[in-house]
């Protein structure tokens, strides 16, 4: 048996995955069911589909996907893309604020470890 999604709602405006912020100029409108075994989030205009054991999960699973879609789209040159991956990319970074995706997280480098190459 699958609900419906009035029984449930996600439509963030900000998502942090691995201390990086997104933060959206709208609200993302989800798509969000539940079915038997899991709660699947959908957001169609980024081909977007994650699910997780609970709504938590999903939403977590949510965020690391705009994280990969980040780092793997809006940050790859053009020249590297499809045409469709092209397409994506721009979309992507329509819906994000500029300098919206500002990390928090400190950098780990050998140097900053402490570590030294002989």
């Amino acid at each position: 048996m699958v609900a419906t999604s009035a029984n449930f709602n996600f439509a963030p405006s900000t998502v942090m995955f691995d201390g990086v912020n997104y933060n959206f100029k709208e609200k993302l409108q989800c798509t969000v069911t539940l079915d038997e075994e899991r709660f699947n989030i959908e957001y169609e205009p980024l081909k977007i589909f994650v699910w997780g054991d609970t709504l938590k999960q999903a939403e977590e699973a949510f965020a690391f996907q705009i994280h990969g879609l980040w780092l793997n789209y809006a940050l790859e040159s053009d020249e590297k893309l499809s045409l469709r991956a092209r397409k994506l990319k721009s979309k992507l970074i329509s819906l994000v604020k500029p300098g919206a995706h500002e990390t928090t997280k400190i950098e780990r480098t050998p140097a900053s470890l402490g570590i030294q190459r002989l």
